[in-house]
């Protein structure tokens, strides 16, 4: 709608039942909201414009599916499936598919493909043949990844460039670029180079990437650079942790000039900003990042600020991030937070014991042994207890990844929790004095790489406790 005049025009039709007028009305407010949606500058998106856009534009759309119009249901069925609901998506995609309506056919057929491959591919490819975009998009990948299909490259390619000649946007040369990346690097930067300048921060994270692990172009750290500064001019926090995590690993993986630290201290500090940044846009897993790193610090390019990883902490716990909010527990447990609750610190603890965290149950299995300052009185069985459940459980937290210099890829609590739970065996803490199982946790311990358990087994050994004596 060119004007004013012509909406005014179809909002009277539209009022008095006109179908027509009532999907144009949709349409309508679905381009105004992903006009501002993909502008260039994403900066200055009003989010709160494109939400009020599309659900007005919905609002129509459903008025004139109810009325049996299939594109106005195909729309419907569309919107349904990109808001994982899809019992209704399935619904309107039906009735649209009946119809004839390619969009129809190619939502109905995402949401069938898996339970059968067969109707889903056929759905998908009817659709593309007559020239809808997203099925053609679709029916390219189901040809790269064998979905109702065999894995078919070379008709991959073919529909993936007929999606392009379709949607000549940056933005979808880049989509062509992500479509083709995994199945052939070389040819995805060509698509990559394509959108360019004009193809959004996506774009630029995208080229930055292939410059950094190639292989398809020759390492360029500096090209990298000048793409990834480019990227940051987003307001996408999840973009803005992924350039954040590929600046960490361009310094943990060795891949700048180690002779030059001030290029390490450079890429540290934008790795921060990167952090900081995504963490003003409310991403909690960048929050929590941040925390970490300046609770561990970095004799580099970041210093140790206890104070201010609690804050971030803090931000991320509140934010409903779950090792965000164990971390507090510990702060709060341990009174480092001045004036801080440290009832609530020991609930948070407890809880995430409950969960499996071994850290958790050591802290708890150390305050019921000794006492922690009026929070936790001495109880030699719950210690026993919580050393046990850390000894016997795995910890659903532990990936065998860590980014902490400080401990190694070997869960770094087992050993610990070895040795406490030897400890309890060998003094008839809260069990039975058994000096057999107190040897036995002590070597695993030991084995572990645990001094201290290093030093307890060779005095079992001279002594002779639960085992034979062996000099």
């Amino acid at each position: 709608m060119k004007n004013k005049k012509e909406i005014n025009k179809s909002l009277k039709l539209a009022q008095k039942g006109d179908v027509q007028a009532q999907y144009d009305l949709g349409r309508h407010y679905k381009d105004l909201a992903s006009k501002e949606k993909y502008k260039d500058n994403k900066e200055k998106i009003n989010l709160s414009f494109v939400e009020k856009n599309n659900n007005e534009s919905a609002n129509w759309f459903l008025m004139a599916a109810e009325q049996g119009f299939p594109d106005a249901q195909a729309e419907i069925a569309f919107n349904y499936f990109i808001t994982k609901n899809e019992r209704l998506a399935k619904k309107w995609s039906k009735k649209a598919s009946k119809q004839g309506n390619k969009l129809g056919q190619v939502v109905l057929g995402q949401l069938v493909i898996k339970n059968d491959p067969d109707q889903g591919f056929d759905l998908i490819k009817k659709s593309a043949e007559q020239g809808q975009a997203l099925g053609i998009y679709e029916l390219a990948r189901c040809y790269f990844n064998g979905v109702g299909t065999k894995k078919n490259y070379d008709e991959g390619l073919r529909w993936a460039k007929s999606f392009a000649k379709i949607r000549k946007k940056p933005r979808h040369m880049r989509t062509v670029g992500d479509l083709i990346l995994p199945h052939n690097k070389k040819e995805a930067l060509k698509w990559y180079k394509k959108a360019g300048e004009e193809g959004g921060p996506e774009t630029h994270f995208k080229l930055a990437y292939l410059y950094i692990y190639g292989p398809v172009v020759k390492q360029d750290l500096k090209k990298a650079a000048e793409w990834l500064k480019k990227a940051e001019k987003t307001n996408d926090p999840e973009l803005l942790l992924k350039i954040a995590r590929i600046r960490l690993s361009i310094i943990t993986n060795g891949l700048t000039n180690e002779k030059k630290i001030e290029e390490k201290i450079k890429i540290g500090k934008e790795y921060l900003d990167a952090l900081k940044k995504s963490s003003k846009y409310g991403n909690a897993k960048a929050m929590y990042m941040l925390a970490r790193a300046m609770e561990i610090g970095s004799g580099w390019f970041i210093k140790e600020d206890q104070k201010e990883a609690m804050k971030w902490y803090k931000l991320a716990s509140d934010k409903g991030h779950s090792e965000a909010r164990k971390e507090m527990g510990f702060y709060l447990y341990d009174g480092k937070i001045k004036d801080g609750d440290r009832k609530e610190g020991l609930r948070l603890v407890s809880l995430a014991a409950e969960q499996g965290d071994k850290r958790a149950q050591l802290t708890l299995a150390d305050g019921y042994a000794f006492g922690h300052s009026g929070l936790l009185e001495i109880n030699t069985e719950k210690a026993f207890f919580w050393a046990k459940k850390a000894v016997k459980e795995k910890d659903p937290s532990w990936s065998g990844v860590t980014n902490d210099p400080r401990i190694t890829t070997v869960d770094p609590y087992l050993k610990i929790a070895q040795s406490f739970l030897a400890g309890c065996y060998a003094d008839g803490r809260g069990v039975k004095k058994n000096n057999k199982l107190a040897f036995k946790y002590f070597m695993l311990a030991a084995k572990g790489g645990y001094s201290r358990a290093q030093y307890l087994v060779s005095r079992f050994y001279f002594q002779g406790y639960g085992i034979k004596k062996d000099f």
